[in-house]
């Protein structure tokens, strides 16, 4: 997975919660799922290569007063800061958006196997991904360029926050209910994304990234990003009890960090 959006690469331990196990202790695990042998070497080198771009040019430099002008903030009329992800082809971006999305949908993890795109979406994005693999960066860049005006351009909305008092307490969610638009919590991020429509989310549209141009990363306060978070663990809880109660089987899962 990726040690970029999912994890930061430093192992951490996390805690499997789920709505049919809430009267037991929490399955302690890895923070960041990982499983061994799910990809090829050359598709994981690959995908490394995408993870290496963002993680250099855009996640490690986000939050880092000295490199806001790399990304011409522009402040909404709704208060959101508009991050302008300038330093990265937006085609590069979307690779490693789609990869995420289709390794959670074919990935059996605890934290995933509920999260399923549709056999005709997954292998969109297969297709999408075979058509750049490549374990050299430079190759990677010139198929890019060669594949410019024909790359499938899927909506998608990423936010994030503009600080973390506590990054151990993140949070990987994935949520089985909503199809077109999915919608995945992926540490500092939230992503919404769809295959049908480009109307994402009504009062965030001037965040959707749905064309060619430079990716923006909607950048929230922090006290709406957690008071976002806090809704997913209390709409988690509420469904637990209705589950602990008709001993239906697990809906839901979370994976929320601990160091």
């Amino acid at each position: 997975m990726s040690k970029t959006i999912l994890g930061d690469g430093n192992r951490r331990r996390g805690f499997i919660i789920g709505t049919d196990r809430l009267h037991k202790a929490p399955q302690i695990v890895q923070d960041t799922p990982k499983e061994d042998y799910i990809l090829c070497p050359t598709c994981e080198s690959y995908f490394s290569i995408l993870e290496n771009i963002i993680a250099n040019k855009i996640h490690n430099k986000l939050w880092l007063a000295e490199h806001q002008g790399q990304f011409q903030p522009e402040r909404h009329p709704s208060g959101i800061i508009i991050n302008y992800c300038n330093e990265v082809d937006p085609i590069i971006w979307r690779l490693l958006i789609y990869s995420i999305l289709w390794r959670c949908s074919i990935s059996s993890s605890l934290i995933c196997n509920d999260f399923k795109l549709n056999p005709d979406e997954e292998k969109t994005l297969s297709d999408i991904l075979n058509q750049f693999n490549t374990i050299d960066q430079e190759i990677l860049f010139n198929l890019v360029n060669e594949k410019r005006l024909s790359f499938p351009t899927i909506p998608f909305l990423i936010v994030s926050a503009d600080s973390f008092s506590n990054r151990t307490l993140n949070m990987l969610f994935f949520n089985p209910a909503a199809q077109n638009p999915y919608q995945l919590v992926l540490n500092d991020y939230i992503l919404i994304f769809s295959f049908q429509t480009s109307e994402l989310l009504p009062k965030f549209q001037f965040l959707v990234n749905g064309n060619g141009d430079v990716i923006k990363i909607g950048i929230l306060p922090i006290v709406i990003f957690e008071s976002i978070i806090n809704d997913i663990r209390q709409f988690l809880a509420e469904k637990g009890t209705s589950q602990l109660k008709s001993e239906q089987k697990v809906l839901y899962k979370f994976n929320s960090g601990k160091s």
